[in-house]
């Protein structure tokens, strides 16, 4: 194979490998982002913080949030009837609490 071939290869790899290196880092950032995204955890911590500051129908539906990004796991709604009883909307408080044994009838925190 003539010298200048190489050349031409090894510039064809190299050139292949960073892009494709820079390709992956792309797709898995943009990957992350999104799995972050889908964490109920970041919406009850934004929660958490409405609450403190008396944003308590915000509070509400961050933790709705995460209800919804946790596949329907109750125990996001105990926080979410305490939010809508702190902001005086007792039915959706009650609402809250009924949709949690709704979903799960064993859930013993919603009964309460």
């Amino acid at each position: 194979m003539p010298n200048g071939q190489r050349r031409i290869n090894k510039r064809f790899v190299a050139t292949f490998t960073i892009v494709t290196m820079l390709v992956l880092t792309v797709i898995i950032a943009v990957l992350m982002r999104a799995s972050a995204r889908r964490d109920p955890e970041i919406f009850a911590q934004r929660a958490e913080i409405l609450m403190a500051r008396g944003k308590y129908i915000d509070a509400a539906s961050a933790y709705l949030k995460a209800l919804h990004h946790s596949g329907q796991d109750p125990k996001w709604l105990i926080p979410a009837a305490d939010a809508y009883f702190k902001a005086d909307e007792f039915g959706r408080a009650l609402g809250a609490l009924q949709r949690a044994v709704i979903i799960d009838e064993t859930f013993v925190e919603g009964q309460e």
